[in-house]
C-alpha cells in the first residue's frame, strides 16, 4: 500500500496550508540561493536557518524547525548550493524523513519542485522513484508543488 501523493500547479510558500509541514533541500553550509522559493523561505524562515546551522547537520541528514503547528524539515542533500545533489544523499534524505514524520504523528508534507527548492539536479522520475520507495507504507498525504 502506498502513501496518498498529489501533485499540485502552484507555488509551495503561496499556497501551502498553515497546518501543513514543509521540506526543502538544503545545503550542508545552510546557505539558501537568492533565487526562485529560496528567496522567499529565507525571507519567511531566517530565524529557523540559525536553528538548523546550530543543529550541525551532514550530508545525508535532516534538520528540523517547528513554528506553531508546522515542522519545517531541512535536507541536507549536498556541501554547497551549487553542487547538484547525488541521489544516494536524496534517498538518506527521505529515510531519515520519513521516520521524523513517523516519530512526530506527521501525516500531511508538501515539498516543491520549484526552482531554489534544493532539488535542481534531480531528475523528476527518479525523485519520485526515491520518494514511492522509501514513503510506501506510510500513512499519510504527500503534496509535491510543481510551480506556478
Amino acid at each position: 500500500m502506498t502513501f496518498d501523493f498529489e501533485e499540485v500547479p502552484g507555488e509551495l510558500l503561496k499556497t501551502v496550508t498553515p497546518t501543513d509541514n514543509i521540506a526543502i533541500g538544503i545545503s550542508e553550509d545552510v546557505k539558501l540561493p537568492y533565487k526562485g522559493i529560496s528567496a522567499v523561505f529565507r525571507q519567511r524562515y531566517a530565524n529557523h536557518l540559525l536553528q538548523v546551522q546550530a543543529q550541525k547537520k551532514t550530508i545525508g541528514q535532516v534538520a528540523t524547525t517547528v513554528q506553531d503547528q508546522r515542522h519545517v524539515f531541512y535536507l541536507i542533500m549536498r556541501q554547497k548550493p551549487y553542487n547538484k545533489p547525488r541521489y544516494i544523499d536524496l534517498e538518506s534524505c527521505l529515510v531519515e524523513l520519513r521516520k521524523s514524520c513517523e516519530k512526530n504523528g506527521i501525516n500531511r508534507l508538501a515539498l516543491s519542485r520549484e526552482s531554489g527548492a534544493g532539488f535542481e539536479g534531480v531528475q523528476e522520475k527518479h525523485m519520485k522513484e526515491i520518494l514511492f520507495t522509501v514513503f510506501d507504507g506510510w500513512h499519510g498525504k504527500m503534496i509535491m508543488f510543481t510551480g506556478a
